[in-house]
Formats: C-alpha cells, structure tokens, sequence
C-alpha cells in the first residue's frame, strides 16, 4: 500500500503551543509543522486517511511495527467477537521490544448462547487459527485472554489501551508469583 507516515499540518490554523508549557509545545511544534501524533496517508487523488496514532503502534522484538487497528479489524470478523484489544507483550519485563501479539477478546456472548456454544474458547481459536492464515506472520496474534466485562472506552469510545494492558500484566505477573500450595 502506500507509504504511511506522521501527519503533519501547518497554516494559519495551527496553534501558537500549548499554554504556558514550553516542554511540550517543542514536541508538538517544529518548523512551524504541528506534529499530530496520527499515521495516515495519502491516495492517489490526494485524500488523506488515518490509520492510527503514533503513540500506539507495537514494535516487536524483529523490528517491526505493528498498528493495533489493522489487527484488531482483521480478528474482528470472527462473528464470536464482541470487542477486541491487541496489545504487544514483554518476553521479559523490563525489556522494550513486544516479543509477540496478544489480544483481549469480550466474545459475543448473546449469540454465543442463542447457538448454544459453551466451549466459547474453543470456538473463537478455531475461528482464529484460520483467520491467522490471511496475515504475514508479524501481524497474528499467538494468545489471547477471555475477558466478561466490557472494555474500558474513552468517551469517545477508544480503547484505554494503556489500561488493559496494565490489567493483563498484573494479572500474569500474579499468576507467576502464586505457588500452587505453599507449605504449612
């Protein structure tokens, strides 16, 4: 596709900065360009699209960079899936690189039940083992959590990424730390 990049705007309708923060308006303002934090790109009739932000893109251990979104739609299509949160995870804390994807899936539990399907597990990896086989490798996600409870949105309904993310590791670091039975 085309190449995607940072959007940058400039023009009179660019702002001056950011009041009284100097520290930031020097991140946001070069050259007289405001850095928008968003990707996009352009088409061939000069329409711009956004595809994400910049802040969210996944880098893993390979290099790549991932945009959360493009997976995120592409597993969505498993008609069991009601919402969708892909995030990179650490091989090791404290290391920057994601060594793989691992998504957050709140199945459709409603149509679940209409069809009466109970191995709910079963069928969504079912579902998305073939739905990997559509994607280059650096893109599939290789495990994934069952979450009940609806994912927490913004008010405009975007994912608190950094949110869910902070839940499934403090729920991994604490099922590292709990011994099966811990001596009397």
């Amino acid at each position: 596709g085309p190449p995607v990049g940072e959007v940058a705007i400039r023009g009179r309708i660019v702002m001056q900065g950011y009041y009284n923060r100097p520290d930031l308006t020097a991140l946001a303002l070069r050259d007289g360009w405001l850095h928008t934090g968003d990707l996009g790109y352009f088409d061939s009739g000069g329409n711009l699209f956004i595809t994400g932000r910049r802040k969210e893109v996944i880098v893993l251990s390979s290099g790549k960079n991932i945009s959360p979104e493009d997976v995120e739609q592409h597993y969505l299509k498993c008609q069991w899936v009601k919402e969708m949160c892909v995030m990179g995870l650490e091989s090791r804390p404290g290391e920057p690189f994601s060594e793989r994807l691992h998504g957050v899936v709140v199945p459709n539990f409603e149509l679940l039940k209409q069809k009466h399907i109970v191995n709910t597990r079963e069928v969504i990896r079912w579902e998305f083992e073939g739905l990997s086989q559509q994607l280059p490798s650096t893109k599939r996600i290789l495990s994934f959590e069952l979450w009940q409870e609806e994912l927490p949105r913004t008010t405009t309904r975007k994912l608190k990424r950094y949110e869910i993310q902070r839940k499934v590791e403090a729920k991994r670091a604490a099922a590292v730390l709990s011994p099966e039975a811990a001596p009397e």
